[in-house]
């Protein structure tokens, strides 16, 4: 996207002592809707033609003055500096309310896409993660700030506004904050044993089935992690014990296991740091 350019605009400024019709043709510099800036014309000579606002003032084109219907003729009237300030401000404060829910809406519909469908790695995973809660929580702050700035008339309301913004951003991407909250990010347990593993299918809809998976692994300190996942996740979970069984691994075997406990996105599974003979690989 290119940067906004201010637009121009014919505008007609009254002359003094040439009667209560007379009028000189000039250009605006577009600063708000309602606000422009007066620029000059060739020739222009403030002693021998008095304008009502020399150019460069800063005015406020009002309604259009009736009379001759080709030419728009607009009432000018002086904006004092502070007014001109609050102008632009609550056009900036509007354009930052389109642009905040057009952020939170999107990442409302379509972050969980970021951790539902992007693969994770050991070094990758913090662009998908924090993405998402910077997406959806980032968001959905701004959103409630750009709401109290334009609607709400006291410290409370927007203070109010963005109280409730951060809980609506919060419960959107509750699991992947719970995960960075406790756990700073993925759990890791080394020379964990698969206590657990059950998949169960379920129906998405009529024509369409997916799979459920619970996981429970066990590490030699007792440490107990236990994961639901749904979906392409359960189906990463399945490929990659699968892999393992390949190379010789059994379920007795320990593995080193990477994952989110509250997403139940798995990260990393090694099950080849201990040596396998192939030979004794059994298939039933």
């Amino acid at each position: 996207m290119g940067p906004i350019q201010a637009e121009l605009k014919e505008i007609f400024v009254r002359l003094h002592g040439k009667g209560d019709d007379a009028w000189r043709p000039t250009m605006g510099l577009e600063l708000t809707p309602s606000l422009y800036k007066l620029l000059t014309v060739e020739g222009y000579d403030p002693d021998t033609e008095k304008w009502e606002f020399r150019p460069g003032s800063i005015v406020n084109r009002a309604s259009p003055r009736m009379g001759n219907p080709d030419v728009d003729k607009a009432k000018l009237g002086n904006v004092p500096p502070e007014d001109a300030w609050k102008d632009r401000m609550a056009a900036l404060v509007l354009k930052s309310f389109v642009a905040s829910l057009i952020f939170f809406a999107s990442g409302a519909f379509l972050g969980f896409f970021l951790t539902a469908f992007i693969p994770v790695g050991p070094s990758s995973w913090p662009y998908v993660v924090y993405g998402r809660i910077i997406w959806q929580l980032g968001g959905a702050v701004w959103f409630g700030v750009s709401c109290g700035c334009l609607f709400a008339s006291s410290l409370k309301g927007r203070m109010l506004c963005v109280v409730l913004g951060s809980l609506v951003g919060g419960l959107l991407c509750f699991n992947p904050l719970r995960d960075v909250i406790e756990n700073q990010g993925p759990v890791h347990l080394e020379g964990a044993r698969l206590v657990d593993f059950d998949v169960k299918p379920v129906s998405l809809k009529s024509s369409a089935r997916g799979i459920i998976a619970e996981l429970r692994f066990r590490d030699d300190h007792g440490r107990e992690v236990s994961l639901r996942t749904r979906g392409l996740h359960a189906n990463r979970w399945q490929r990659a014990f699968q892999d393992c069984e390949k190379r010789g691994w059994r379920s007795e075997q320990p593995v080193d296991v990477t994952a989110f406990e509250h997403l139940g996105t798995l990260v990393e599974l090694r099950c080849d740091f201990e040596p396998i003979d192939p030979g004794s690989t059994h298939h039933d």
